[in-house]
């Protein structure tokens, strides 16, 4: 645990790349460059995610998540599956919520997202 209480496990940089496939639905890829505390020690991670991101109305978007992270420390890495909402805000500033399963164990989490 960390001087001020707090205790970041896993926290990474992502970039990506999106393409429409229908007016509400666009297909992405998205690169992961992190870092994993946890049985593997501290270790650098890197991935690849893949889904899609459809839109509902001008404020809810539903993302869906399919990849593969690599861990430096360990043998191999682990898959994950994901379903994500994001409520919008304003035009750059979404509150998300979302459940992940990385390989077969199950989280959730709830972040902020800035768009520019």
């Amino acid at each position: 645990m960390g001087a001020n209480g707090a205790d970041l496990d896993r926290y990474g940089i992502f970039g990506g790349w999106h393409n429409g496939l229908s007016d509400s639905t666009d297909f992405y890829a998205q690169l992961e460059v992190g870092h994993l505390d946890s049985r593997f020690r501290d270790s650098t991670t890197y991935g690849a995610d893949f889904g899609t991101r459809t839109a509902f109305n001008e404020h809810f978007e539903l993302i869906t998540q399919v990849g593969y992270t690599h861990v430096d420390k360990a043998s191999d890495g682990y898959f994950n599956v994901g379903l994500k909402g994001l409520f919008k805000v304003t035009d750059n500033h979404a509150i998300t919520a979302g459940v992940e399963s990385l390989d077969g164990e199950t989280g959730a989490s709830v972040g902020f997202r800035f768009s520019f």
